[in-house]
């Protein structure tokens, strides 16, 4: 029980911190968002020490079963968590480095407004990378490779304002997904469908900026062909 509890919480805690750090970044200042999304990604950390130390590598690993996700007739996708050599090496990885990425951004981020916000999208995107190296099915992990995709995208275009910034968040979200340009120009699509790129509505999305970036660059390429040729 004591594997499978600390197996659960190492996920489950950035997670809480994300959402928690989000409904309250209105009220929340830098310095107090970053310290809580800080200390939750080191709590993970600590617990990925702990079954580390833990691990017995005889038994070649073994899976944490949390609840049945998807159960149609005969087929059966569980919610669980593989816990084996490779994962707790990749754990350590996450959280530990994350941990220091986390408490370099509190100075970096302390005099913007927007920080809680930004922290709360960190928190997210650790834990999607937890669930990436984590998932004992194939479902699980493709959930959190698109969960660092749409992180990156958010994370990289979140001062949407610079049309460099937003313009490098589409062109990451195109060129990194799993499925290639089909798949991430599908979702690029639908977050720069002009109703959620309001700022107000989807404060992270650079429809405007990519679609005037395009524009400006197919003008550009059109008058070049046009140029008569000395």
């Amino acid at each position: 029980m004591r594997t499978e509890l600390l197996a659960a919480l190492v996920p489950a805690l950035p997670l809480v911190g994300a959402l928690l750090i989000a409904a309250l970044r209105r009220t929340l200042s830098a310095n107090a968002a970053g310290s809580l999304a800080t200390g939750l990604i080191a709590s993970s950390f600590v617990l990925s020490v702990l079954l580390f130390l833990g691990f017995d590598s005889s038994t070649g690993g073994n899976t944490v079963h949390l609840f049945d996700w998807i159960h149609v007739g005969s087929m059966r996708i569980p919610l669980a968590l593989r816990i084996d050599a490779l994962s707790l090496t990749m754990m350590l990885i996450v959280t530990g480095i994350g941990s220091l990425i986390h408490l370099y951004s509190i100075g970096y981020m302390h005099e913007d407004k927007r920080a809680a916000s930004f922290f709360a999208m960190l928190n997210l995107f650790t834990f999607a990378m937890l669930m990436l190296v984590m998932g004992s099915n194939f479902l699980i992990t493709f959930i959190g490779w698109e969960g660092v995709g749409l992180c990156s995208y958010l994370l990289i275009g979140f001062w949407y304002q610079r049309p460099a910034a937003a313009k490098a968040a589409c062109i990451a979200t195109t060129s990194g997904m799993p499925w290639g340009d089909c798949c991430g120009a599908g979702r690029s699509k639908a977050l720069c469908w002009p109703p959620l790129a309001h700022p107000r509505r989807w404060p992270w999305a650079c429809a405007a900026t990519c679609s005037s970036a395009s524009g400006t660059r197919t003008r550009r390429t059109t008058t070049q062909r046009g140029r008569p040729s000395s």
